[in-house]
């Protein structure tokens, strides 16, 4: 599974990258399962958009199995 981040807007302003990365223990975005994240950072005003993304492995480019 490739790593993710996402960044949250809102009206006043926008957050940094937050890297949702796998690693031995935890293993994020399996089929099936609940995945939860905590994040800290500034007030952001009303929330406006959540952008997310994924960071392709040089093992295993994104869009393959």
């Amino acid at each position: 599974m490739h790593n993710a981040w996402l960044i949250l807007e809102g009206e006043k302003k926008k957050s940094k990258e937050f890297l949702m990365k796998n690693s031995a223990v935890h293993k994020v975005f399996r089929k099936g399962n609940t995945d939860t994240f905590t994040m800290e950072g500034r007030y952001l005003g009303k929330l406006r958009r959540v952008i997310l993304g994924a960071v392709q492995r040089e093992d295993k480019p994104l869009g393959t199995n």
